[in-house]
């Protein structure tokens, strides 16, 4: 479509091709009223986001992503570098086992450590 509508688009004014890009991108300009969200859902991706944002911002779109690229694999680095482990109990007349830490009704096996 893009390739058809192409020739139609040149003689638009830049102000009108601007305020085309802008309406398209609304919803994603809009993203910023919900930075707060993002923050209390995982911080590090609302970082990882926040870099992005302004890198793009500040300089263009090709080094916002290439930052927001590098970002991203620092998080993952950091996260699979310090995996959460769990102690794992059994949850009595079940076969199920679940985080001892989280569920009060998971008890140790005797003689068995289940680590996740």
């Amino acid at each position: 479509v893009v390739l058809f509508a192409t020739p139609a688009f040149a003689y638009l004014p830049n102000s009108v091709l601007g305020s085309i890009i802008l309406v398209a991108l609304r919803g994603l300009l809009l993203q910023v009223y919900d930075a707060k969200e993002y923050a209390k859902i995982k911080a590090a991706d609302f970082y990882v986001w926040a870099i992005s944002f302004v890198a793009t911002l500040i300089f263009n779109v090709t080094i916002g992503v290439v930052i927001a690229l590098a970002a991203n694999l620092a998080v993952i680095i950091i996260r699979t570098s310090r995996p959460s482990i769990q102690l794992l109990g059994w949850i009595p007349n079940t076969e199920i086992y679940r985080d001892r830490e989280r569920v009060e009704d998971a008890v140790d096996i005797e003689g068995v450590i289940l680590m996740r």
